[in-house]
């Protein structure tokens, strides 16, 4: 099923000042599981997992107002 752009959001990551740049989803659980995929995990709960073993790295997410 195709869905406009327009019903797409537009979300920010970045972690310890590092800018990852913009994905857009339809809602941020779905731009943090893409984010996660694209950064080489299986999933958002597996990076944070993973991220948590070696002290935590927080990566933050903000929706971008366009």
């Amino acid at each position: 099923k195709q869905h406009s752009e327009a019903s797409k959001m537009k979300y920010n990551f970045s972690a310890n000042g590092i800018d990852f740049g913009n994905w857009e989803a339809e809602n941020q659980a779905d731009a943090q599981e893409d984010f996660a995929k694209d950064s080489g995990y299986e999933s958002w709960s597996a990076m944070v997992e993973q991220a948590e073993e070696f002290g935590g790295n927080n990566v933050e997410v903000f929706e971008v107002e366009e």
